[in-house]
Parts: C-alpha cells; sequence; structure tokens
C-alpha cells in the first residue's frame, strides 16, 4: 500500500519513505531503487514521482480529422536519488547536509555502472551514457560534479569500446 500527502510518499503505513520534498532548497528528493527491496509498485511510484511520462492525446485538425499528439515526458522539478531517505530532517535541511550523501550515493552507482561495463562489454555503450548523465545531472543539480577519476575511467571505456567497435 503507498500512501502520500503533499509533501512525502511513503511505502506502506509511513514505514518506508519513497519520495520527499525539500522545499527550501526546490528539490524532490527520491530513494534509489538499489537501496532496499521496494516492489514493482514502488518504483512505478517513484518514477512517476520525478518524471511525468509522456502522454498521448488526440488533436482534432478538421472536421473528422484527428492525429496524435504525443507530449514527451518531462520533469517538473530538480531532483536526486539517494539511497536513504529515514532521515525526518531531510525535508528541510541545507545543501551543504545533503551534498555528501548525494555524491555517496552516485558514486556508489558510478563505480557500479563502470564495473558492470567492463564485466559485460556486449551490453554496449547506451546505458552506461544514459546513466551517467542522469548521474551528472543530479549532482549539478546540488552543484557538484564527478570527480576526475571516474570520469577518467568513463572516457578510456568509451575510447576502448569505439575502437573495438563494441
Amino acid at each position: 500500500m503507498i500512501m502520500a500527502d503533499s509533501e512525502t510518499i511513503w511505502n506502506g503505513y509511513k514505514s518506508q519513505v519513497l519520495v520527499q520534498r525539500n522545499r527550501t532548497l526546490g528539490l524532490v528528493m527520491a530513494l534509489r531503487e538499489s537501496a532496499a527491496s521496494i516492489g514493482k509498485a514502488a518504483v512505478i511510484v517513484m518514477n512517476q514521482a520525478i518524471v511525468l511520462p509522456k502522454e498521448t492525446t488526440m488533436k482534432r485538425t478538421g472536421v473528422g480529422f484527428f492525429e496524435d499528439v504525443v507530449e514527451p515526458p518531462r520533469i517538473p522539478y530538480p531532483y536526486i536519488r539517494i539511497h536513504s531517505l529515514a532521515d525526518p530532517l531531510l525535508s528541510d535541511c541545507a545543501i551543504e547536509t545533503l551534498r555528501p550523501m548525494v555524491m555517496e550515493s552516485a558514486l556508489r552507482v558510478l563505480e557500479f555502472q563502470l564495473w558492470w561495463s567492463n564485466r559485460y562489454p556486449k551490453q554496449g555503450l547506451h546505458g552506461l551514457d544514459s546513466r551517467w548523465k542522469e548521474e551528472e545531472t543530479m549532482l549539478g543539480n546540488v552543484g557538484i560534479s564527478i570527480p576526475a577519476e571516474l570520469e577518467e575511467k568513463y572516457m578510456v571505456i568509451k575510447a576502448t569500446r569505439r575502437l573495438l567497435n563494441r
């Protein structure tokens, strides 16, 4: 059972915070899917809370004529994902408090993505590139960037894949 109010979404009866708004920073904070076993319904709710899905509607072009109009997915508020939203003070914390938590969470994910890409090279670069851009955007939302050593590893993997045509 998913519970919600205007600031928070919980998994179950307020047992686990899935999404929380930080009004002072203008951010939406979401729990990482890899942080806990939360179930498919919770993952869908979390993703819909931070990214509005694409919409297909019909537009009248003339008498008896309609065409499909597709609105692309939108991100209405800047968002971040972290591994724990258990602390109730997160709803009003300062950016200095949030930065180390976001960096730690992003480093875990980026290092795993680099390991995965090395371990399974046939998966291609698309998944790595899209995840890398998403993490880069989230870090930018709190005013920090990806460390240079991870950026170098990423560039080496991309160059190697392009040279090997994988």
